[in-house]
């Protein structure tokens, strides 16, 4: 008789519990025009940073989901993006997306420092006007190869 109410009782405590939240990591992608590297959910509902790059272009452009305290379209907005000692200072360009969601564009140069940040051990730091958000980089490394054979393709 317990084992049978214990069973109840745990099968109509995980019916009311929420789902879980869905869990961030890194992921990659790619075809013959782009290859992106992203920081979000599976399903692409949460991408909070991620990283694009076309062939030839020698930048790699990056999209953060950042809101400042006085968002409005068009604005710029400097920003740092940091990881294992390396610093990355950029100037990008804001806008809306959707109803609340606001993003900022930049472009980095492809070099070796862009490669060294993503591979770095440790979190990827991004700061704007005070206010720093962290991505852990754990599983970046292993995904970035699809984005940087992409930057370094020559057309």
């Amino acid at each position: 008789m317990f084992t049978r109410l214990a069973l109840v009782l745990t099968a109509a405590l995980v019916a009311q519990k929420p789902a879980a939240a869905a869990e961030m990591g890194w992921f990659s992608g790619g075809d013959e025009l782009n290859a992106e590297l992203r920081y979000g959910t599976a399903d692409k509902s949460e991408t909070p940073i991620s990283f694009w790059c076309e062939p030839a272009r020698g930048v790699v452009y990056v999209a953060w989901e950042f809101r400042p305290a006085n968002p409005s379209e068009a604005m710029d907005v400097d920003f740092t993006l940091s990881a294992g000692g390396i610093d990355v200072p950029l100037g990008g360009v804001g806008y809306h997306v959707g109803d609340t969601g606001f993003v900022v564009e930049s472009q980095i140069i492809y070099d070796q420092k862009f490669r060294d940040l993503i591979a770095s051990d440790g979190d990827l730091t991004a700061t704007a006007e005070g206010k720093t958000e962290t991505f852990p980089l754990a599983g970046a490394k292993e995904k970035a190869p699809v984005l940087l054979e992409m930057c370094e393709r020559t057309g």
